[in-house]
């Protein structure tokens, strides 16, 4: 076959779980018969996204196509270029502004899949929402789409999309063995006592995920549990809005907003508890990256979160946009802390067996095969 390679597209602002799925795909296919090349769309020809300096830190092609903002032909031509130029077979699109740059072209010698990472209701304002129209139009048009779960399968079907057209493929990670990370060190890097009580999230700071209902839960959970400490891990249009929030609420001192943190590993390590009070969610990394660490998870029940849990316990799910019910759940666990270690003991065991990097790269090898044998 003369045309092999596969081109991943992605417009991306920092790295979060499409980044990290992406980057597990590129490294798995490196020398072999679907190895790929990172696209990076930017708009700017000093900016290096963090994906892709995650790419090069792991040996990995990248190519910039660098375009001003909205809809732009030009910079459509240079990827199609890049695309005739290079022999790119497949194009793997990851993120609605892709999607909709290549249902606009007509597509010569090549064939494009995109992969659904979370999708209905996930953009907000007008703006927004004609960007979700216009991808659930793009979508009609790919070769194949990936679903991250079966929630997202369902949100696909309800926009129109032709479920044959559907897989549903899990998130998955590389599994880590257990490392020898100094938890004291850790909490003292933020000011934490010893005896503290540690809640973690960790998310873009955007209506979707959900912080303010774990916020407005920390004044019942500290009547009960003085000792709290609430850290959210992550940057977003939205902090100023958390932080007046957070003073409005009286919770400087048990609330922080810590930023973005590149070390993820070492941020869960310190946590007694993990909570994701997303509203809406495809198959989150950072969940999944936690029970890998065999931390105990309070999460939302939307998307693929409860197919992740299931096994678990139902008490480790609560409704979405529900600040009582989490508070009433942290109240509940906080209680047992030898239930909350065989919680966390448990979650890594469901990660090594459901959602492992090896089953989800195996089955996306198996359509990119179908796609260019």
């Amino acid at each position: 076959m003369s045309n092999s390679k596969i081109l991943h597209l992605i417009d991306s602002a920092g790295m979060y779980g499409a980044e990290k799925v992406l980057i597990t795909l590129l490294t798995a296919f490196k020398d072999t018969r679907h190895e790929g090349i990172l696209g990076c769309i930017r708009d700017a020809d000093d900016y290096i996204p963090a994906v892709a300096a995650e790419a090069k830190r792991n040996g990995i092609g990248t190519v910039y196509f660098t375009m001003r903002r909205g809809f732009n032909p030009l910079g459509i031509h240079t990827i199609l270029k890049f695309i005739r130029d290079n022999n790119i077979a497949l194009v793997h699109s990851h993120g609605y502004k892709p999607n909709i740059f290549f249902s606009s072209v007509r597509r010569c010698g090549f064939k494009v899949i995109t992969t659904a990472h979370g999708w209905s209701g996930s953009t907000s304002g007008l703006r927004g929402r004609i960007y979700q129209n216009l991808d659930a139009l793009a979508l009609r048009r790919m070769d194949r789409i990936v679903a991250v779960s079966d929630g997202v399968l369902h949100d696909l079907v309800a926009h129109g999309i032709k479920i044959n057209k559907i897989d549903v493929i899990p998130n998955g990670i590389v599994i880590k063995s257990m490392g020898s990370i100094d938890i004291a060190a850790v909490r003292r890097q933020y000011e934490l006592d010893e005896d503290d009580f540690i809640l973690g999230c960790v998310g873009r700071l955007e209506e979707v995920k959900g912080h303010r209902y774990i916020i407005e839960a920390m004044p019942d959970i500290l009547r009960t549990i003085p000792h709290c400490k609430l850290l959210i891990a992550g940057g977003g249009p939205l902090e100023h809005q958390l932080l007046a929030l957070i003073e409005q609420l009286g919770l400087s001192t048990s609330v922080k907003l810590i930023g973005y943190h590149e070390k993820i590993e070492d941020f869960i390590s310190m946590l007694d508890l993990f909570v994701m009070p997303s509203i809406i969610e495809g198959l989150p990394m950072a969940l999944l990256e936690a029970m890998s660490s065999c931390k105990p998870v309070l999460a939302s029940a939307v998307g693929g979160i409860p197919t992740a849990l299931k096994s678990l316990d139902s008490c480790l799910l609560v409704p979405p946009a529900d600040s009582h019910a989490i508070a009433v759940r942290i109240k509940q666990l906080a209680k047992d802390a030898t239930r909350l270690t065989d919680l966390g003991k448990q979650a890594r065991h469901v990660v090594e067996e459901k959602f492992s990097s090896e089953r989800m790269v195996k089955q996306y090898a198996s359509i990119y095969s179908a796609l260019i044998p």
